[in-house]
């Protein structure tokens, strides 16, 4: 398995390792698996073990296991919602789910930091009504 500088590995069941770069290696077949994404763009491993099926959305368990970018961390048993927090891609990209790029804020955070920052998309960068709007003031 090919590791990268600073990249850490834990143990996140019996059968899977996710390392703090947001990769998951499988334990029985001694491999990196292959992440697909949800329809709303985030990555996710979705596998059967003996105890049933894991459907565990990467940037979450990244930030369980290894805390955010801050190094905050929260309890494995802990609902984000109940506490009022979400995860921020802070690049934008949610295919992104290495720990330095995942931040715990508030939703209200979360959705004015959206609002202010370009929405990656297929490796496109959209601009936002509000630049455009601005652009357009200058010019």
């Amino acid at each position: 398995m090919k590791t990268y500088l600073n990249e850490k590995w834990a143990k996140f069941n019996s059968r899977y390792l996710l390392s703090n770069y947001g990769r998951w290696f499988s334990l029985k077949s001694m491999k990196i698996v292959k992440q697909n994404p949800n329809n709303s763009g985030y990555l996710r491993l979705n596998a059967k073990t003996k105890d049933g099926r894991i459907i565990s959305f990467t940037h979450i368990a990244v930030v369980y296991m290894f805390g955010d970018c801050n190094g905050k961390r929260i309890s494995p048993k802990a609902l984000l919602s109940d506490m009022g927090l979400t995860i921020d891609h802070r690049d934008g990209n949610k295919l992104n789910n290495m720990q330095s790029n995942l931040e715990l804020v508030t939703f209200q955070e979360n959705i004015n930091r959206k609002y202010n920052k370009p929405v990656l998309e297929n490796s496109v960068v959209k601009c936002q009504k509000r630049f455009i709007e601005e652009m357009s003031e200058i010019f």
